[in-house]
């Protein structure tokens, strides 16, 4: 399985693999798995399977609009709950009140660049968002909750940012739960932009 440790020795992930050459070998992985099953032991299919798994991971959190569940999976801030949503999130200017300064944000926004292996862009082409937003309950300076989102995609910060917008609203009139605003934004936020937004069906997760 040659291309297995191929992929995985890849040390500059980006700017060696384009969204069309990993999507050509994803294609060409599962076409082995579907055609050559009887002829592969089972640690070879386990080979292959994860090496798909890695290319799928690889064109959400490098092309930089899902990020990486693995470094930001989304925390959630325990001091807001279900039942306090009005003295908490739901209460003008909260947001601001609990934001983490400058000094702790701009040093992380160099160590999530690094840490996501980004060498072709630099810090002011990212904005520092919490994935979980604040305003829908989110950890405010939590590392695993903030990532680097581009503002060149078509799924960029200011979509997210109506998607934020949005949630709050349906949040704190009651047409939604706490829970499930956060998971609309921890689990995929471009398919939570298409059902609370804008169904938006021209765009794939680019």
């Amino acid at each position: 399985m040659g291309i297995a440790l191929n992929v995985m020795n890849c040390s500059a992930p980006y700017n060696i693999f384009t969204r069309k050459s990993l999507h050509s070998m994803s294609s060409r992985l599962q076409w082995f798995l579907k055609n050559q099953i009887n002829h592969v032991d089972h640690i070879m299919l386990n080979q292959a399977t994860f090496a798909t798994s890695f290319i799928f991971l690889a064109l959400n959190s490098w092309a930089g609009t899902l990020p990486n569940h693995a470094l930001t999976s989304g925390v959630a801030d325990p001091h807001v709950t279900q039942s306090n949503l009005y003295q908490t999130v739901c209460v003008r200017g909260y947001s601001s009140h609990v934001r983490p300064p400058e000094s702790y944000t701009e040093p992380l926004k160099y160590r999530l660049i690094a840490l996501y292996g980004d060498k072709g862009h630099r810090v002011s082409d990212y904005e520092l968002d919490h994935l979980i937003e604040i305003s829908t309950g989110g950890s405010p300076a939590d590392p695993a909750n903030l990532w680097l989102q581009p503002r060149w995609t078509h799924w960029n910060a200011r979509k997210k940012d109506e998607l934020e917008f949005r949630l709050h609203q349906l949040l704190c009139h009651g047409d939604i739960s706490l829970e499930q605003a956060q998971q609309a934004q921890s689990q995929n936020w471009i398919e939570s932009y298409r059902k609370y937004v804008h169904p938006d069906p021209t765009q794939d997760n680019d």
